[in-house]
């Protein structure tokens, strides 16, 4: 939903990077999906989407959050007319993290573009 928001278009994912599983969610766990757009070129999004997992601490009292995984995902906008890929809006980068992902989400975007050309050699 992420991108299709930000886009104001349909979107289809064009890849998935490694998915980080960091906690294994329990059944009594509560889960947390939230996704933050984080870089854009010309046609492509990249959202982090990440995936919080909140447990009951009986002795506490009160609700314990971890991070159970995480992954990058790269959707391309389309046009709603033809459903070709169309241009992605910039994002509006307002505070300095998010320039930081930004030029992190440039640096994926970059290796990954450089991981198509070399599989298209062999």
């Amino acid at each position: 939903m992420a991108a299709v928001k930000h886009c104001m278009s349909p979107t289809v994912t064009a890849s998935v990077d490694p998915i980080n599983f960091y906690k294994k969610i329990g059944q009594a766990g509560v889960i947390n999906m939230m996704a933050q757009p984080t870089f854009t070129s010309e046609k492509t999004i990249e959202v982090h989407v990440f995936v919080d997992v909140q447990y009951l601490d009986l002795e506490k009292r009160q609700f314990a959050k971890e991070r159970a995984c995480d992954a990058y995902f790269t959707f391309v906008s389309l046009s709603i007319d033809d459903f070709l890929p169309q241009k992605v809006p910039p994002l509006k980068l307002l505070t300095a993290d998010e320039e930081e992902s930004f030029k992190l989400g440039e640096q994926r975007y970059k290796a990954r573009k450089e991981l198509r050309k070399q599989e298209k050699i062999y």
